[in-house]
């Protein structure tokens, strides 16, 4: 079977992110912890993330197309849950918008 990281700590160190925050700067690249997390359907880290560890959901973004998960620059971690399926997870969505007011209607670049 697959392992899954339960845990924000769990999530860092599999990744090799530094910290919850890893990305989020404006020179950085925008593919953050919250992102991957989104972007795997992983409800849990992803709540974890915005509650605990106030990961970013308000103006973070991918700052350039990125090549291994084809995405364009622009998409939000909204965009990376709902274009991989995994937004139909409720706890998924409870967790990106009831708890941090994330704006659900946020445009890509490409519209």
């Amino acid at each position: 079977s697959t392992y899954v990281p339960s845990t924000v700590e769990e999530f860092l160190h599999m990744y090799r992110f530094n910290s919850a925050v890893d990305e989020e700067g404006e020179k950085e690249s925008g593919l953050s912890p919250l992102f991957l997390a989104a972007m795997s359907g992983n409800a849990e880290v992803t709540s974890e993330l915005v509650v605990e560890h106030e990961a970013g959901l308000h103006g973070v973004s991918l700052r350039a197309v990125d090549k291994v998960t084809g995405m364009d620059s622009g998409w939000t971690t909204l965009h990376a849950s709902v274009s991989h399926g995994t937004a139909t997870n409720e706890d998924m969505l409870s967790a990106m918008n009831m708890n941090s007011g994330a704006d659900l209607n946020v445009p890509t670049n490409r519209g």
